[in-house]
Parts: C-alpha cells; sequence; structure tokens
C-alpha cells in the first residue's frame, strides 16, 4: 500500500495542504505530521497523519502470526511422524493421568513443575522409576506434549522400538536413513526415552543397542532427556552400561512411583 504522504506529493496541484503540528502516535509510537488536506475542486479531501507505520506494523503483525503458526505446526507434525508412542498413550496429557497413590500424586507435581521451569536454567533431564502401569509412560509423554504446547521440539520413543526403527533404515527401500532419524534424536528440544533397559535381553546385539544409545545420549549432552524406566539404579546400570548411566545421570532429576499396575486392573479372570 502506498504512503499517504506520497500519494499527496504525486498529487500536490489537486489539494492544499496545511500543517496541524506534530503529534506520537498511540498505535506505532511514531512521531507524526498532522495535516489537513483541502481539494481544489469536488475531491474527497480530510486530516490525516504523514509519517505513521501502523499498517506496516499491522501487516508485520500479521506475517508475524502466520509465520508462529505454521511454526506450531512443523513441531506437531515432527512429534507425530517421528515419535514412536503406543495407542493407549495416543491422548495421555497431565490432566489424564490418574492419581491413586501419594507417589503418584508427587510425581504428578514433580512432571509439571519440570515444564514449568523448562528452559530457565540449564537443562535438566528425569526418569521416571516405578513397576509396571504405575503411569512413568503416561507422565513422560505429558511432560513432551506440555512443551510443545509452548512451542518446543519434541520425540517421544519407546527405546526398543526406536532400536528397531534405526535398523530398519538398513534396508535399501527405507524412505529414510539412521542418519535422518539420529540427527532428529540429536536435535529436538526434549527427548523421551521410554522403557530404557528392556533393550538389552542378553543376545548378540547388545553391544550395538548400548553403542546407539550412547551415540544418542552423547549428541545430547546439554539437552534435556526425559527417561522411564522399571530398574533400580543398579539393575539399570548393569543393563545400558557404566557408560551410558554415567551420561544418563548428568543433571538428573529421579522420580519414583508405586501404585497398581493400571493395565491389570482392567482385566477381570
Amino acid at each position: 500500500m502506498e504512503p499517504i504522504g506520497s500519494v499527496l506529493q504525486r498529487y500536490a496541484g489537486l489539494f492544499e495542504i496545511r500543517e496541524l503540528g506534530q503529534e506520537l502516535c498511540n498505535g506505532c509510537g511514531v512521531t507524526v505530521r498532522l495535516v489537513e488536506v483541502i481539494p481544489k475542486g469536488s475531491l474527497p479531501g480530510g486530516r490525516f497523519k504523514l509519517g505513521c507505520r501502523c499498517e506496516e506494523l499491522r501487516i508485520v503483525r500479521e506475517i508475524m502470526a502466520e509465520n508462529k503458526r505454521r511454526h506450531t505446526e512443523r513441531i506437531r507434525a515432527l512429534f507425530d511422524r517421528l515419535s514412536l508412542i503406543s495407542p493407549s498413550l495416543k491422548n495421555a496429557r497431565f490432566e489424564t493421568f490418574r492419581v491413586e497413590t501419594d507417589s503418584q500424586r508427587q510425581a504428578l507435581a514433580a512432571a509439571k513443575a519440570y515444564v514449568e521451569r523448562f528452559g530457565t536454567g540449564p537443562a535438566e533431564n528425569m526418569l521416571f522409576v516405578g513397576p509396571y502401569g504405575t503411569g512413568k509412560s503416561h507422565l513422560a509423554v505429558s511432560v513432551v506434549r506440555a512443551l510443545i504446547d509452548r512451542e518446543y521440539t519434541g520425540i517421544f520413543a519407546s527405546v526398543p522400538d526406536l532400536l528397531t526403527k534405526i535398523k530398519a533404515t538398513y534396508n535399501r527401500r527405507s524412505d529414510v536413513s539412521e542418519d535422518d532419524v539420529l540427527e532428529a534424536l540429536r536435535t529436538v528440544d526434549v527427548l523421551v526415552l521410554d522403557d530404557i533397559g528392556a533393550e538389552y535381553s542378553g543376545n548378540a546385539d547388545e553391544s550395538w543397542a548400548e553403542s546407539k544409545i550412547f551415540e544418542v545420549m552423547n549428541a545430547r549432552q546439554g539437552m534435556a532427556t526425559v527417561y522411564t524406566t522399571n530398574l533400580n539404579g543398579e539393575q539399570l546400570q548393569a543393563k545400558i552400561g557404566a557408560r551410558n548411566f554415567s551420561r544418563m545421570c548428568e543433571g538428573l532429576v529421579v522420580v519414583k512411583l508405586s501404585g497398581r499396575d493400571y493395565r491389570r486392573t482392567k482385566i477381570k479372570f
């Protein structure tokens, strides 16, 4: 849109311009010239602000809002495309977390506090520990979803499923490479590694699995990673190795849960 000042200059012979003074525009904060345009003939006139940037700033705000909307869409698309989440967790959020024990209540509060302070200081890792079915994965998904709502990037992955996905990239027909997967894991603001330790079953692939987990952990030094496990510290170190366990413990907040197995309470036999 052409500025009103340029229009008046172009048609100067058709108008008389009377200066009325200056004022600070409340909209853009710019000092503008106030003029009265008196037409010579039947053309319309009026009072105008010359130098006002309100329209320009309105367009800039619209562009920024559209860029923010597209950025948010990309963040959510990244989560949906790369996360490996079981159907039972598709709708997991803080609001749907079921509290039955004090430890679950405290874990929920700790998870919410983690989200609140995220990005305000050095990156923290978080580990949810507890028996099967006590809500560890639910809280981990809730953390990453809450951070995505705040426009951080995040991926949730069950470690056994993640290793299977990486192996699948070795197939020549795979539409993604191992580097594509690892790059996404290395660069997101928060990564959830669910059920860590479950990938080790005593077979020949253990050394490969350990090296891949270390590759991810090592690349994410100084970044936030959330873990879940049903193993205690000694068992977990034995499973993932001292090197991985050491990386995991950097800036680690441990949250313990106890309670009944949610999944078993749904079954009657």
